[in-house]
């Protein structure tokens, strides 16, 4: 018995999936990828079988992605070079999504540091963020380096505190003291795995709840920034950062795929993003033959 199995047809994100055992008797060959294979018996003669099938096949990422922390049991950087490491004790929890695996879970006192990142002058940054509390008094960070006391400012993404409980807030400084900070519409409640975004385009900040646009209300500002984040050569965060001096920021929640892109996402990109988290593959073809 000689057996070949093929996923004939490819959707974004599945690599192709083979399995073969030889046959004295037959011979087999292996198509291309996205291909159907030729497999014949010791009659000359091609025998098989097509099976449809489907399943899970998201996410699309939009090109421009520079950065990704999964959060699936490790701190790695799964494209670039940022790996994490944790301050505290590491943990995980269940992730957002079936495709993304697990999450970072964050109690308060722990938190993973990327080291420190270049970000040009358009970029964007994503994340699935499960709140642990919601109250005004604390500032619940997703990613960010934000050090206002020496005015080191950079980016910065987080949720709760001023202006109301649970609300998604972006900052950006251009030179460390020059800063715009904005916070959106929706309030990301306890318990509830919720997609959020912050673009920027080198001007304008904008956030993005569960892929559609938050209506935005201008939180604090000091000159105009324009242009890339100021680069402070200090490392950026996922669950924290130390706001001031004596000060530090914690989160108390989960947060999966945090990504960055060396882009300005648009509207409908970030919409098909969030989307593609539950996206399931057009349907393809197991191609078995079998002499």
């Amino acid at each position: 018995m000689a057996l070949l199995q093929h996923l004939g047809h490819e959707p974004a994100g599945l690599a192709s999936v083979y399995a073969d055992v030889s046959h004295a008797g037959g011979v087999v060959a292996r198509s291309a990828a996205g291909g159907f294979p030729e497999i014949l018996g010791p009659d000359g003669q091609p025998h098989g079988l097509r099976i449809s099938v489907s399943g899970t096949a998201g996410p699309t990422y939009p090109s421009g992605v520079t950065n990704r922390w999964a959060g699936n049991d490790n701190a790695n950087d799964a494209v670039g070079s940022n790996n994490g490491t944790w301050t505290g004790t590491p943990a995980y929890v269940a992730g957002a999504k079936a495709v993304t695996g697990n999450a970072f879970s964050f109690g308060g006192a722990n938190y993973v540091s990327v080291g420190a990142l270049t970000v040009g002058s358009t970029f964007s940054l994503a994340a699935w963020i499960k709140p642990g509390r919601n109250n005004t008094s604390s500032r619940d960070i997703i990613a960010g380096n934000w050090k206002a006391s020496t005015n080191q400012r950079s980016f910065v993404l987080y949720y709760n505190s001023t202006p109301g409980s649970g609300l998604p807030v972006g900052g950006v400084s251009s030179n460390g003291t020059n800063f715009v900070t904005r916070y959106g519409s929706t309030t990301l409640t306890n318990g509830t795995w919720w997609f959020v975004v912050l673009t920027w385009d080198g001007s304008t900040l904008l956030l993005y709840v569960n892929g559609a646009a938050e209506t935005m209300t201008n939180l604090g500002s000091s000159g105009t920034p324009s242009g890339a984040p100021y680069n402070n050569g200090l490392a950026t965060h996922i669950g924290h950062v130390t706001y001031i001096d004596t000060a530090e920021r914690f989160t108390l929640g989960a947060a999966d795929d945090v990504t960055m892109f060396s882009v300005c996402l648009t509207p409908t990109q970030v919409a098909a993003l969030y989307a593609s988290y539950d996206s399931v593959m057009t349907t393809g073809y197991v191609q078995t033959r079998s002499f």
